[in-house]
């Protein structure tokens, strides 16, 4: 089965709804691969697309990367939206992910559309499973990044870097390649080109293998969110601003059940929980008096 055969069956599983999506196109062999595999396609999914290009303004050729992906989204007869963010130099990776996903995001409202569609790829997902997992990260946190959550789709998740290079290559499409992405000051940088060929030395399908803790990890946070809905007395709903929950039932309960609540919450409203606001919730939920507030 070639790769375009198994992203046509893996979008059908997907089974996106129909209306505007917005398309991030960095330029790089990853969202270009995905671009074009979303146009021929279009016969899976009932999805307007909308070029998206984000211009942090870091790299000296990043102009000409915007007009690059202007003229692919031109070859497709798509329409095109773009961004310059003019950062500062020395925004590091977290600065400039946060800055690209709010232009994102501003750009989504903007079109109205309702989904983000984003090139992340199996091995992104491994080094994502493994920097969290450096960093302490609890169950939640090896979860990664979900195939579609919050708007967000990523239809790329179980294919492999390389196996994308390839399908680029064979179909004659011009790529850039991101010189921050060998920047091994980065820590994904360092643990792409410095950990993972070591690991990959000693142990066979290292990246499938995180994979698996990161759909294991993910499966574990889905239970809970359920359990939401599937324990009557905490009266869960949504509300114009976030969720809410009963505070008496949720006070009730035993204090790692309660936090695991809490952190189910708070990934239903769009927010990280851990385990030190989860528990000033708890006992924010154990005074009972209406009115009370933690932020």
């Amino acid at each position: 089965m070639t790769l375009l055969d198994r992203f046509r069956h893996h979008l059908a599983e997907l089974a996106p709804a129909p209306g505007t999506a917005l398309v991030a196109v960095s330029g790089g062999a990853d969202s270009l691969a995905l671009l074009d595999l979303l146009v021929r396609c279009s016969d899976a999914h009932a999805l307007g697309l909308v070029v998206a290009h984000v211009d942090h303004g870091l790299a000296a050729e990043s102009a000409a990367v915007a007009a690059s992906v202007a003229r692919a989204a031109e070859r497709y007869a798509l329409p095109f939206a773009s961004v310059r963010l003019d950062l500062p130099a020395g925004t590091g990776e977290t600065g400039a992910r946060t800055a690209r996903w709010a232009a994102l995001r501003h750009l989504a409202r903007e079109l109205g559309a309702s989904l983000i569609v984003t090139a992340h790829h199996a091995d992104d997902q491994a080094e994502t499973v493994l920097m969290r997992a450096l960093r302490g990260s609890g169950p939640a946190g090896l979860a990664a990044m979900r195939p579609s959550a919050s708007g967000v789709l990523r239809p790329l998740l179980p294919f492999r870097r390389e196996e994308l290079a390839r399908y680029v290559r064979e179909r004659g499409l011009d790529s850039w390649s991101d010189p921050a992405n060998e920047d091994e000051r980065h820590l994904r940088s360092w643990l792409r080109h410095r950990v993972f060929p070591v690991l990959e030395t000693r142990l066979d399908e290292v990246v499938p293998r995180l994979a698996r803790v990161a759909a294991s990890a993910r499966r574990n946070a889905e239970a809970w969110e359920q359990m939401l809905e599937a324990l009557p007395a905490l009266e869960f709903r949504f509300e114009p601003d976030g969720v809410s929950v009963a505070a008496h039932a949720l006070a009730g309960y035993d204090s790692r059940i309660g936090e695991a609540l809490v952190a189910a919450l708070g990934r239903r409203a769009g927010v990280t929980i851990g385990p030190r606001r989860a528990a000033r919730l708890l006992a924010l939920a154990a005074e009972a008096r209406s009115g009370s507030t933690v932020p």
